[in-house]
C-alpha cells in the first residue's frame, strides 16, 4: 500500500531544476525548465526554504503560484519587499469559517467531502477548486497591502520575467510555490508508473497487490485529507481481501 504527495497542475513546461547545485528540496518541487537559466543573478527560493523576509534580499520579490502558500509568502514580504504575485488558473476564494465553524466542517456535514469524484457534487467541486481563506487571502487584500498582480508566467533569462499577456518585468528574486509533484524515483516497476505519476483508478494499479491510498480525489474531495482517507482505506482493504480470496482459490484449484 502507498501513501503519497498530491502532483500540481500543469505549467508551462514545468520540471524539477535540473542542477545538482540546487538545495535538495527543489529537486522534488516542480519548476519551469527557464529556472535553470537564471543564474546567479536572481535569488531562487521555494515554498519548503523560504522561512521569513530577511532571507530574501532587498527589492523586487516575485512569487510565482497564487494558491494558498504563494499568497501567504507575497503577504509575509510585502511590508518588507515591492511584491508581485504570478498567478495561474482562476481561484475561487471561500471564507474560512461561516457561523462560527469551519468550512470543512460543514462540508463534511453536507456530504461534499464524501461525494464520489463522478457525481454531480463531486466534478463541481472538482472544477470548481474551492480556496479557503476568502478574508485574508483574496485579490483585494493584496493588493491593498501593496502586492501586484500578475498573469502566468511564462518565460525567463536573468532577471527578466515574462508573462502571458506579453508583459516583462525585471526582479531580485523569486519564490516559487508551485506546490508538489510525485517523485516516483523509487518505484521500479514500470507498470505502476507513467509521465504522469503513479498510476493506478481509484487506488487500484495495475500490479496485483499494490494499491494507493492518500491520492488527491482518489474517489472524493476527503481522499487526501485525514478525515476523509479511512474511507478508502477500508474500500481497498475490502479490494485487497477480495484479491486475494480470489489468487487462493484459483491456486486450490489448480
Amino acid at each position: 500500500m502507498i501513501a503519497s504527495s498530491q502532483r500540481s497542475p500543469p505549467g508551462p513546461a514545468w520540471s524539477p531544476v535540473p542542477s545538482s547545485s540546487r538545495p535538495a528540496p527543489f529537486r522534488n518541487l516542480p519548476f519551469p525548465a527557464f529556472a535553470a537559466q537564471l543564474g546567479s543573478q536572481t535569488a531562487q527560493f521555494s515554498a519548503t526554504t523560504y522561512r521569513r523576509p530577511a532571507q530574501v534580499p532587498l527589492g523586487r520579490v516575485l512569487v510565482v503560484g497564487n494558491g494558498a502558500t504563494g499568497r501567504q509568502i507575497a503577504l509575509d514580504l510585502a511590508p518588507t519587499h515591492q511584491v508581485l504575485l504570478a498567478g495561474g488558473k482562476k481561484r475561487h476564494l471561500v471564507p474560512q469559517r461561516l457561523l462560527g465553524r469551519d468550512l470543512f466542517v460543514w462540508l463534511d456535514r453536507l456530504g461534499m467531502l464524501s461525494a464520489d469524484r463522478s457525481s454531480r457534487v463531486g466534478r463541481l467541486m472538482r472544477s470548481r477548486d474551492p480556496l479557503p481563506g476568502k478574508a485574508h487571502l483574496s485579490d483585494t487584500v493584496l493588493q491593498r497591502e501593496g502586492i501586484e498582480l500578475r498573469r502566468r508566467l511564462t518565460g525567463g533569462l536573468g532577471r527578466t520575467f515574462i508573462f502571458a499577456d506579453g508583459r516583462s518585468e525585471t526582479v531580485d528574486s523569486v519564490v516559487w510555490a508551485l506546490g508538489y509533484r510525485d517523485d516516483t524515483s523509487w518505484l521500479a516497476i514500470p507498470e505502476a508508473v507513467d509521465e504522469h505519476g503513479f498510476v493506478h483508478d481509484r487506488g487500484r494499479t495495475p500490479v496485483p497487490g499494490l494499491f494507493h491510498v492518500g491520492r488527491s480525489w482518489q474517489t472524493s474531495r476527503g481522499s487526501a485529507l485525514v478525515c476523509g482517507v479511512g474511507r478508502d482505506a477500508k474500500e481497498i482493504v475490502v479490494e485487497a481481501a477480495r484479491r486475494a480470496r480470489r489468487v487462493e482459490g484459483a491456486r486450490a484449484g489448480g
